[in-house]
């Protein structure tokens, strides 16, 4: 008779499971890189290659031959990552800048602190009440 192929679900679940996991950090990371784009352009290459690395290793996982090093490069750029994004000034700026206006609130960019209190902010009057 013929070949009788044999499927493996929990290899392809996995591999599935990876790809919705790499999907979603993907979707992530590409809004993460919108928020920085008025970043220095040295950081904004760095930070950017880091994103790179670390979803690339992260897709890498699925091949079994070199998973151990794929994991190892993945934690090693998720690390780095994370570093970047809590203690670069620029990058930290811009997140808090970000969480303030999706609040509803106003940046003040002389005192770098989010306004309750101002309905706009200017270069020539600065917070503006009223």
């Amino acid at each position: 008779m013929g070949k009788q192929i044999i499927i493996n679900w929990q290899k392809i679940s996995k591999i599935f499971i990876k790809l919705f996991i790499l999907f979603i950090m993907s979707s992530l990371m590409i809004i993460d890189w919108m928020i920085v784009q008025s970043t220095p352009q040295y950081i904004l290459s760095i930070y950017g290659f880091v994103m790179f690395v670390c979803l690339t290793s992260f897709g890498l996982t699925i091949f079994s031959k070199i998973r151990k090093i794929s994991y190892i490069l993945f934690s090693i750029s998720l690390t780095i990552y994370i570093c970047m994004y809590n203690f670069v000034p620029d990058i930290k700026e811009k997140h808090l800048i970000d969480a303030c206006m999706d609040l509803g609130n106003v940046w003040d960019y002389k005192e770098h602190r989010c306004r309750t209190d101002c309905w706009r902010w200017s270069l020539e009057k600065g917070c503006e009440k009223e």
